[in-house]
């Protein structure tokens, strides 16, 4: 509303998802309008606004908690998820060519995550294309918490380099990414409820 601190109106986009766990606004149509991407037991979904109504695309139907999206080598779209809600596994998935085709999994980035919580996708290298970081919390089961960075190392999203960022001080339960020091590069904001903590990792030059 004109006024923030007046009630907002709201509108149901689905009512058949079950855990849903995360979204992320995305705009793939390049439209005034976002969409958004949600994580849920029955997979990743794609829901786009046209004529005042909502519409589901189903992506994939591997239960998946985190969702994120970026850009491969080449310019081609993919999204990051874990899987399932608080997994152990974290995969890519590759736009079709066809877009009526289901996205295909690419690549698994990682299949030991301990109760994996968070994706963050940019440009943190600065080389006009997307990695990912992947976080985990090490709460059920136990053990070692920590943050990894992906690196995509061809145009089809098959093979990745893997680079530890963190190993142990924060159990993970989101990341946010942002310029946080003005040098045009985006940090990392790491936070964790069970460890009690905040973390920034600055990218270097």
């Amino acid at each position: 509303p004109a006024d923030p601190k007046a009630e907002w109106k709201t509108r149901e986009i689905a009512n058949f998802l079950h855990l849903s766990h995360n979204f992320h606004p995305v705009n793939w149509d390049d439209d005034p309008e976002e969409e958004l991407l949600v994580a849920a037991k029955e997979g990743a979904w794609h829901f786009d606004r046209k004529g005042g109504q909502w519409l589901g695309r189903q992506l994939t139907r591997d239960w998946c908690g985190e969702i994120r999206d970026g850009r491969l080598p080449g310019g081609r779209r993919f999204f990051a998820t874990v899987e399932p809600m608080h997994g152990v596994r974290s995969a890519v998935y590759v736009q079709p060519k066809n877009h009526r085709d289901g996205w295909k999994r690419a690549a698994v980035l990682d299949d030991q995550l301990k109760d994996g919580h968070a994706v963050a996708i940019a440009d943190y290298l600065g080389v006009g294309s997307d990695q990912v970081v992947v976080g985990w919390r090490a709460m059920h089961p136990r053990g070692v918490p920590g943050i990894k960075l992906f690196t995509p190392l061809n145009q089809d999203g098959t093979r990745w380099r893997e680079t530890l960022l963190s190993n142990g001080p924060i159990a993970v339960e989101d990341i946010k990414v942002g310029d946080l020091n003005g040098d045009g590069r985006p940090d990392i904001v790491a936070a964790a409820r069970q460890t009690k903590n905040l973390r920034i990792f600055f990218t270097l030059p």
